[in-house]
């Protein structure tokens, strides 16, 4: 069982930077977020640690870290 009140929703699972995930954002009125519409890395939410997933977003450079290597 994970302590679920040692999550930060606003801090990437892979770097622990700053995710910018406006759902996570103390705004009551965020509707819409980058992370709605982004591609993200199949191999990236792979690498997302279990006690995490569902509990915070990746930041942008996590998410397309390894397509960019790809190219």
């Amino acid at each position: 069982m994970t302590d679920d009140s040692n999550i930060n929703p606003k801090a990437c699972p892979l770097c622990g930077g700053d995710n910018n995930c406006a759902m996570a954002s103390d705004s009551a009125k965020v509707s819409q977020c980058w992370c709605m519409t982004a591609s993200i890395s199949p191999e990236a939410l792979e690498r997302v640690p279990d006690e995490l997933i569902n509990q915070a977003c990746l930041c942008q450079a996590c998410a397309v870290e390894v397509d960019k290597a790809d190219t």
